[in-house]
């Protein structure tokens, strides 16, 4: 997923001489060393599967992907600035290798290389358009629901707040993208609305039920322990304080007090008690999201496919 800027600056020497060199220096190199890492590249695979869910003749171009993927990273980047964070993808966060200003400016950039893609992915006039305007209505979305995560710790809020609270920093700052990435599937296929409705809402549950996993595999798995302790040290609204709220008030409140505390080892040991209502909750998400686009589009491959790339999903949040 080359970018025009770094293109540009291929082959730059260390010392610049050129327009070109400090452009690769300062965005180029950076963007591109991020795009390179591993990744799970889902939402990419999500705009090609609701493609051919929704009767895509032919294959898509992995342009439409493309952009999501570069508004993920860049997503990825600012929110690695907001937490503080020292890793992403294998290596270290984009403001620890380059420096925060750098960084913050790469991942601003991606928002709008995102956004040129999917001016120049080969759709119609009318519905290039019609996602352009949807894709800014995406990011915004995903900025209130970073503005809710970052507003206040879960243990200063009362506790019938707070599931209300997660549910909709999920639905704005997880869910949203994920459903778009399927909403621009179904409009490149040209998609009746009422696939196109059934892939958004199918998009909107993987959204949640994958957030689910990831807070919850960030109490439970050893490999993930770091990004649970970071969301607790942080106080970031997650799933498993939400269901010990709905479940427990009592618990909450003690809980609450192990945050205060800085008790974060014990904390997360409390909260990973709520690990198997939240996979429950998570799986039943799944089957009835799958269960209503199988309704609305009949069973064929490309939801099969879907299937099997949520179940591979499941099993990496740990």
């Amino acid at each position: 997923m080359a970018t025009a800027v770094a293109a540009r600056g291929a082959g730059a020497d260390l010392a610049p001489a050129s327009l070109d060199d400090l452009y690769r220096l300062a965005l180029g190199g950076p963007v591109d060393e991020f795009l390179a890492r591993p990744g799970k590249r889902f939402r990419a695979r999500l705009v090609e599967l609701s493609f051919a869910a929704a009767g895509g003749r032919g294959r898509i171009g992995r342009e439409l992907g493309a952009a999501i993927e570069l508004i993920h990273a860049g997503s990825l980047i600012i929110d690695d600035i907001e937490d503080a964070s020292t890793e992403r993808r294998g290596g270290a966060a984009l403001h620890i290798a380059h420096g925060l200003p750098l960084a913050l400016n790469a991942g601003s950039w991606l928002y709008f290389a995102g956004l040129d893609r999917i001016a120049h992915a080969g759709l119609p006039q009318a519905s290039a358009g019609e996602l352009l305007a949807r894709a800014v209505a995406t990011l915004r979305a995903c900025h209130e629901g970073q503005a809710l995560d970052l507003a206040a710790p879960p243990a200063s809020l009362p506790a019938a707040l707070v599931p209300a609270l997660v549910a909709e920093v999920t639905a704005k700052k997880t869910a949203a993208l994920i459903a778009f990435a399927a909403e621009a599937g179904a409009v490149a296929a040209d998609a009746v609305p009422g696939a196109r409705a059934a892939l958004v809402g199918l998009g909107g549950a993987l959204g949640t039920a994958l957030q689910i996993l990831d807070d919850v595999g960030g109490m439970v798995s050893r490999a993930r322990r770091d990004k649970g302790l970071e969301d607790l040290r942080l106080g970031r609204p997650t799933w498993p304080w939400a269901f010990l709220a709905e479940r427990d008030p009592l618990g909450f409140v003690r809980a609450a007090g192990l945050a205060a505390a800085g008790r974060h080892a014990e904390l997360r040991l409390v909260l990973a008690a709520e690990a198997p209502a939240a996979r429950a909750r998570a799986a039943a998400l799944l089957v009835d999201a799958l269960a209503t686009a199988r309704a609305t589009l009949g069973d064929n491959r490309a939801l099969d496919e879907l299937a099997h790339e949520i179940q591979r999903l499941q099993v990496s949040y740990g």
